[in-house]
């Protein structure tokens, strides 16, 4: 999946912090590259859960990709911080969030099943509106009047691209939306947890976490016998029965892993070279490069309807971005800095 977090894979526009915005941009060149080439890679892990979605079970999928990302990110925990970094506060907390990011993904990796990759990955770019509408009420945190116009017209763009009247629409759409909502409630803990541990090691904690549930649901549908004859793409990807995948399959889900561990560790170093409001921006490139792939490997396009409705959400999420960098030039008052989601 595109990337929706720093810690973990897919990852939409995180919001800037009020002190960050004034940070000495010197790598932001190899900052913008690092993040162009984690977009690439997780735009590559999308293609191949597509593929690999007509013929094996989710769960059976994470779990194998997950033993090669926890690799991945073993190793990262351990070149950043050493063995100390893998412990944690408030453990149970930050397994609630690796709960709600695997929710997140599972409903993505089944509405990627069903629907074009740019259609899937759009749709869940509206964690950024998706955030600063919940933040008011849950956070405290204000909210003005032109992020709340950005975030309309996100949610315009949505309605675009799901026509829920039309033909256009399909109910896979509310796996993709549902995948932001779950994915912009892990941000919020995010926020909260902030001090609980490092980005790498909170990604570690999570991927443990879809190791247990991808576990714990395949004991309970392995079988298939859940599978109806009629099911559609999605459910047939959530219920088929486990199979001992082909030797090139089974390269490909580990790809998958291999892929979301380098990605991630790109992904955190270009955050780590530039402010996030400079790097955020260029992480809508995986919608297009979502629409490329779905044209070369899959024969498909977004309709000129939901192209617009894909290009309403990039804009109101690059405006939100823009937004909060002109906050973020603002004197720091000894408010609570917002960490990045």
């Amino acid at each position: 999946m595109a990337s929706l977090d720093q810690t973990e894979g897919f990852s939409p526009p995180p919001l800037t912090t009020g002190n960050e915005v004034g940070e000495e941009d010197g790598n932001s060149s190899l900052a913008i590259g690092f993040i162009l080439g984690g977009m690439f890679l997780f735009s590559l892990q999308d293609v191949l859960m597509k593929y690999l979605s007509t013929q094996y079970a989710v769960t059976q999928v994470v779990l194998l990709r997950c033993l090669v990302s926890g690799l991945v990110l073993f190793g990262l925990v351990v070149w950043r911080t050493g063995m100390n970094g893998f412990s944690v506060k408030r453990p149970f907390l930050i397994y609630l969030r690796g709960t709600l990011m695997f929710a997140s993904y599972i409903c993505f990796f089944l509405a990627l099943a069903a629907l074009p990759i740019a259609i899937a990955v759009a749709l869940v770019f509206t964690t950024p509106m998706i955030v600063t509408a919940l933040s008011a009420p849950i956070l405290g945190e204000k909210v003005g009047g032109r992020r709340w116009v950005a975030v309309l017209f996100g949610f315009a763009g949505v309605l675009l691209i799901n026509r829920p009247t039309a033909e256009g629409f399909d109910p896979a759409m509310l796996l993709a939306l549902a995948a932001a909502v779950f994915y912009a409630s892990s941000i919020i803990m995010a926020r909260q947890l902030k001090a609980s541990a490092d980005g790498a090691a909170m990604g570690f904690h999570s991927n443990i976490c879809f190791l247990a549930w991808a576990a714990l649901i395949g004991l309970h549908v392995w079988h298939g016998g859940y599978l109806p004859p009629d099911a559609g793409p999605s459910l047939g990807f959530m219920l088929r029965a486990w199979t001992m995948p082909e030797f090139w399959d089974l390269m490909m889900i580990w790809a998958c892993g291999g892929l979301a561990g380098v990605g991630l560790f790109m992904i955190t170093e270009a955050y780590r070279q530039a402010a996030a409001s400079l790097v955020a921006p260029f992480e809508y490139v995986s919608i297009l490069l979502g629409a490329l792939w779905g044209f070369i490997f899959f024969d498909s396009l977004p309709d000129p309807i939901a192209a617009l409705g894909m290009a309403v959400i990039i804009g109101s999420g690059l405006y939100i971005a823009h937004r909060e960098r002109v906050r973020g030039k603002k004197p720091n008052t000894g408010s609570q800095i917002r960490p990045r989601a």
